[in-house]
């Protein structure tokens, strides 16, 4: 259980994200001189000077830009993941809203398939006659439509095996 008393982020935690926002930008900059450092005497005119011999530098550059970003994602994570929410959030609502808008009548339309399908019926398995939901015995082959459970008396298909309501073997 959380204590009241105890603030959820603490002063500690506090000096340490400062410190990554401090020093996540400092390791990108010193990363990404590094690798311009290495990389640029490749574009440099070769027949008007030495061969180039700070290439390493941006071998030397790339992790430690890479822990630059990190560091600042630690520092900046919270203002960025609200302002990720603020941008995100309209637009999921507005998907949400315009996919429930634009269902409804595909909805309506199974619903209103799924009542008509119920008002039919059973079918008989023996003869195939189609009944009223309530009725008990085919009109047509005199078969019983349902069979009742012995152990409880739910009423099952009668092509249940076993008793939806206690699983007893019908």
């Amino acid at each position: 259980m959380k204590d009241p008393k105890k603030p959820f982020i603490t002063k500690q935690h506090e000096s340490l994200r400062r410190f990554f926002k401090v020093i996540g930008p400092i390791l990108v900059l010193i990363g990404i001189f590094l690798m311009v450092k290495g990389v640029a005497p490749l574009f440099s005119p070769m027949s008007f000077g030495p061969e180039p011999n700070t290439f390493y530098l941006a071998f030397i550059g790339m992790p430690i830009t890479f822990v630059g970003f990190f560091l600042s994602g630690l520092g900046y994570g919270g203002k960025l993941a609200k302002y990720q929410a603020r941008e995100y959030t309209p637009v999921a609502k507005d998907s949400f809203n315009y996919f429930t808008k634009e269902s409804q009548e595909g909805i309506r339309n199974l619903s209103t398939a799924m009542r008509e399908g119920n008002e039919t019926g059973y079918t008989c398995p023996n003869c195939g006659a189609t009944h009223q939901p309530d009725s008990k015995y085919c009109t047509q082959c005199g078969k019983p439509l349902y069979k009742s459970c012995t152990s409880c008396n739910e009423t099952n298909t009668r092509d249940a095996i076993y008793c939806d309501n206690c699983g007893s073997s019908l």
